[in-house]
């Protein structure tokens, strides 16, 4: 008895890693918890819990009006050309 409590309180730990967030799935109620883990580190969630892990690489690059010199151009009659960009 003493071991399957010991052994249960070990498997009730998770780690996560500084490049990733996670969220908390309970596989016996079949539920997720909708606040995101984000800070990283060992974390107790508990006996029937696991974390769902995923990468922070998620990365906007926008260039609008205020980047004028790095997107600066001009149509064939001369007028100026804006251009507006971003992608992830």
């Amino acid at each position: 008895a003493g071991a399957t409590i010991v052994g249960i309180f070990v498997m009730s730990w998770a780690y996560l890693d500084p490049t990733e967030m996670a969220l908390s799935y309970n596989f016996v109620w079949k539920n997720v918890d909708e606040q995101i883990v984000v800070q990283p580190g060992l974390k107790f969630v508990g006996p029937w819990n696991t974390l769902v892990r995923y990468p922070k690489t998620i990365q906007t690059m926008s260039y609008d009006n205020r980047h004028r010199d790095l997107l600066d151009g001009r149509t064939r009659d001369g007028l100026p050309l804006i251009l507006g960009l971003s992608f992830q």
